[in-house]
């Protein structure tokens, strides 16, 4: 029943602005086959020129990324010498 509920959610496209950390390696990690965030219907784009991600899945597991990019996208620490 469940996986009917997903095959049959609307997709949903979002733009996700990416700060600090490198798109490319944040939609890896979206795409990892072990556990991948997205659905079997989900697609994850990178714009490398505008460091932003392009995703289209269902609201469900757009909001799961967006906690991932939220929680990884943060600046580096730098020390002082």
């Amino acid at each position: 029943a469940q996986k009917q509920i997903q095959d049959l959610a609307p997709l949903r496209s979002e733009f996700i602005q990416v700060n600090y950390a490198k798109a490319g390696d944040l939609a890896s990690l979206i795409k990892a086959k072990e556990n991948s965030l997205l659905s079997e219907r989900g697609n994850v784009s990178i714009d490398e020129r505008t460091n932003t991600l392009l995703v289209q899945d269902t609201a469900e597991k757009l909001a799961d990324i967006r906690r991932l990019v939220n929680r990884l996208d943060i600046p580096v620490r730098q020390v002082l010498i």
